[in-house]
């Protein structure tokens, strides 16, 4: 059981939102609107999520191969055509959509997608505050890619 929250998802964005908005800009900027998907490691019982240190990969979808990539995670015909529908109208400059997994597979059932609205942060302030002090974010570019 996970301390603190059962929601691991709310911690992860809480935790990451700087570096999350960074690579969603950036995935917009390369290729145009996406979907930003991140792979987390799965927790330990008992973890902390005040306390948790997060180990992820991303991948960027643009646009045009988002409905492909959901339905090779097996998700309905319907609820491609309505996720895909909700990607193209957000505000890449003021918002995020992000899909969410941690588990061994990635399916339909171990998924989440969130459109994250009213940042603190928008995804271009996070760009330029990770590129200010990129140091302390250490990203490898090769757990960050685009597709």
């Amino acid at each position: 059981m996970l301390r603190n929250s059962t929601f691991w998802q709310t911690a992860f964005i809480r935790d990451n939102l700087l570096v999350i908005g960074y690579l969603a800009w950036r995935g917009f900027e390369q290729t145009g609107w996406g979907l930003l998907c991140c792979y987390v490691e799965p927790l330990p019982v008992n973890t902390d999520l005040r306390l948790h240190s997060w180990n992820f990969t991303t991948r960027f979808v643009s646009g045009q191969y988002i409905g492909d990539f959901l339905r090779k995670l097996e998700i309905t015909t319907l609820d491609v055509a309505a996720l895909v529908s909700e990607i193209e109208q957000y505000n890449p400059r003021q918002e995020i959509m992000l899909l969410l997994n941690s588990g061994r597979s990635v399916n339909a059932h171990s998924v989440n997608v969130c459109w994250l609205k009213n940042l603190v942060s928008t995804p271009v302030d996070c760009y330029g505050q990770v590129l200010d002090r990129w140091e302390e974010f250490m990203l490898d570019a090769h757990d960050h890619a685009s597709l």
